[in-house]
């Protein structure tokens, strides 16, 4: 189960083992798995321009959210509650509930097939997770951690 971290420390896990040296491991994608109340829209567009490379936030929680908006303050009687949810549905476009319903699954599907274990968890090439800071942040450690030429094998760096 993903859970929400608020870690004042980071580690920099590698995925698989790369073949390429670490020093010339380029970042060529990014995703950034995250949760309400965890945005990262700016330092994800900021880390974009920097990096020219695709920066994709992933809300893994779209589904609960949408869940407890349509149930929130049914009534007890079940009849009741049948009918104020399917009004409150109703009012909902139909497409855009399929498609949080789809990309949230897609993000949840990506995220265990990474082993991503907690959030805010930033992971630069399918390979590597910082978890804990935001994507400039986890950015910075990944770049530190490469430049020593730590990123092959399971070492973990604290960023320090």
């Amino acid at each position: 189960m993903i859970r929400r971290s608020l870690m004042a420390f980071t580690f920099l896990i590698p995925i698989l083992n790369s073949q390429a040296k670490a020093t010339e491991v380029q970042v060529t994608q990014v995703d950034v798995f995250t949760v309400d109340g965890l945005r990262y829209d700016v330092e994800s567009a900021q880390l974009a321009k920097k990096l020219i490379v695709p920066v994709h936030i992933r809300q893994i929680d779209e589904i609960y959210k949408l869940e407890m908006e349509l149930s929130a303050g049914l009534p007890a009687s079940e009849a009741e509650a049948a009918a104020i949810a399917t009004k409150r549905f109703a009012k909902l476009s139909k497409m855009s509930v399929l498609e949080k319903y789809a990309s949230t699954a897609e993000s949840l599907t990506l995220a265990r097939s990474l082993n991503v274990e907690k959030v805010p968890a930033v992971v630069f090439n399918k390979k590597w997770i910082v978890y804990g800071l935001d994507p400039l942040q986890a950015y910075s450690i990944f770049e530190k951690t490469r430049s020593r030429g730590e990123l092959n094998g399971s070492t973990r760096g604290n960023g320090e």
